[in-house]
């Protein structure tokens, strides 16, 4: 079927016509090929300099855009934060110190930072929680006679956004923000898998220590990649793993949701406390959603841990599509301007921002990364977007150095446009497929596009293949 397809583009021919009539006619073209007969489509090209929408097909249609969405978060987040801005996550002592004891709590302050200790920026914490300790070690402190307090009142203390699926949340990509996240909010179970096919995985370990109950039911399977789903509340610390790992592997990791992230973060503190030996005898406090005044002129701030810049994050959430990173920035502008953040707050300015804007804001948001299935926006409005950032923003060119240009990031498998000239967003999930970005066209035209599909019976293969034989496409014909 997909080489059918491939013929039925390469046969499209369009000689003597506008620039508009001839992407109009590929697109009028590729939407009737029965490898797409019965899905919702929805495409829009729009000129990156006039704003002239020189082809489109349901361009108003409301569809979901899995992870295209991460485009509004992260260039509202630039907008009204500036890509220089950074996050910061303190360390604060309450109480008096006679000597080197300190009769009272140490606070973890979360600033909101997406990225405290993420694996994606290794080099940039390096030991984070060392840098803590050696604060208090610089101060005579080698007793604690009190807790630690984790502290994550920056945001509401919802684990996971609206309409999240119950067989997303517990997943590494199902971790939900927090006012003080860490690790990427995430752990890896390690299994060993036996060679014969179909046998029961035995679990090794996890890092870090969480204190999970695992109900494992995953198999040994000929298939070499993780098809394992783990199912659990964000809230609880009970998960059953189901689906197959692959066979003969001496310790093969899965990723899941770490629950209530705040609370490990403080243990592993406690647990550095006495590796680094200080001794510390006190419990962990509950995470603290609600701070008061009190609370802050108590306490006595000793440490300081910032973020990479906004750019460097929101760069890492377009190139891998991390949902963790794109939660954050869709809540922090709402923490920055009052304090507290919620994702209603977050989508809320969003909307306020972009209406501003003169761009539509007419449509169904509940998250930050589009991985909630209602989400629902036209292509006509985040083309429109796109404009405003390319002609309008002070920041236009990092917004668009934080898409992937392909072959690299999410587009690894886009091999075919030569030079910097394709740079998108892609989107994925269970019968979506979606692409938005920056198309250069052979002659040097610059066109911005969003291309969805929803409830497509093709494979997600051959999805993908028809959305970049369009993009070729028109590639060539301008």
């Amino acid at each position: 079927m997909r080489k059918l397809f491939l013929l039925f583009l390469a046969s499209l021919s369009i000689s003597g016509n506008a620039q508009q009539s001839g992407v109009n006619s590929l697109v009028n073209n590729w939407i009737t090929n029965s490898m797409l007969q019965g899905a919702s489509i929805s495409v829009c090209f729009r000129d990156a300099h006039s704003g002239d929408i020189i082809a489109d097909h349901n361009a108003d249609l409301y569809l979901a855009p899995a992870s295209t969405l991460k485009l509004w978060s992260t260039a509202t987040a630039m907008e009204l934060l500036s890509p220089d801005f950074r996050f910061t996550t303190e360390l604060a002592l309450a109480g008096k110190q006679h000597g080197d004891t300190l009769h009272g709590n140490i606070i973890i302050i979360g600033g909101g930072d997406p990225a405290l200790g993420s694996r994606y920026f290794p080099e940039h914490y390096g030991d984070f929680l060392q840098s803590w300790v050696d604060s208090l070690k610089q101060r005579g402190i080698r007793h604690i006679n009190g807790d630690i307090i984790p502290d994550a009142s920056a945001y509401d203390d919802a684990p996971v956004p609206d309409n999240w699926t119950w067989d997303d949340i517990g997943n590494y990509y199902g971790a939900g923000p927090s006012g003080l996240t860490a690790f990427d909010n995430m752990y890896e179970v390690h299994f060993f898998t036996p060679t014969k096919v179909g046998q029961p995985t035995k679990i090794l370990f996890t890092t870090p220590e969480t204190g999970i109950s695992f109900d494992n039911r995953t198999l040994s399977s000929t298939t070499m990649r993780d098809l394992s789903v783990i199912y659990g509340s964000p809230t609880d610390y009970t998960r059953i793993i189901k689906g197959t790992l692959p066979r003969g592997k001496a310790d093969f990791a899965v990723r899941g949701a770490l629950p209530n992230p705040p609370r490990i973060l403080a243990q592993c503190l406690a647990t550095k406390l006495h590796n680094s030996d200080i001794a510390f005898n006190g419990r962990i406090q509950p995470v603290r959603y609600h701070r008061t005044a009190a609370d802050s002129l108590a306490e006595v701030r000793i440490a300081a841990t910032t973020s990479p810049t906004l750019f460097e994050i929101a760069k890492e959430t377009n190139y891998i599509s991390v949902n963790l990173f794109a939660e954050h920035l869709l809540m922090h502008p709402a923490y920055v301007k009052s304090g507290f953040a919620s994702a209603t707050d977050g989508i809320r300015l969003l909307k306020q921002f972009w209406s501003s804007k003169g761009v539509s804001t007419n449509f169904s948001m509940y998250d930050g990364s589009g991985l909630a299935r209602a989400n629902a926006v036209t292509t006509a409005q985040t083309t429109a977007m796109l404009f405003y950032m390319m002609n309008k923003s002070s920041y236009s060119e990092q917004y668009f150095q934080t898409l992937p240009p392909a072959p690299e990031g999410t587009l690894s498998y886009f091999r075919k446009f030569p030079d910097g000239s394709l740079r998108a967003k892609s989107g994925s999930m269970s019968g979506i497929r979606s692409f938005a970005g920056l198309l250069r066209t052979k002659s040097g035209k610059e066109l911005l596009f969003h291309i969805i599909l929803n409830n497509f019976r093709c494979s997600q293969a051959d999805a993908i293949s028809a959305i970049e034989e369009l993009l070729l496409a028109v590639r060539k014909e301008n």
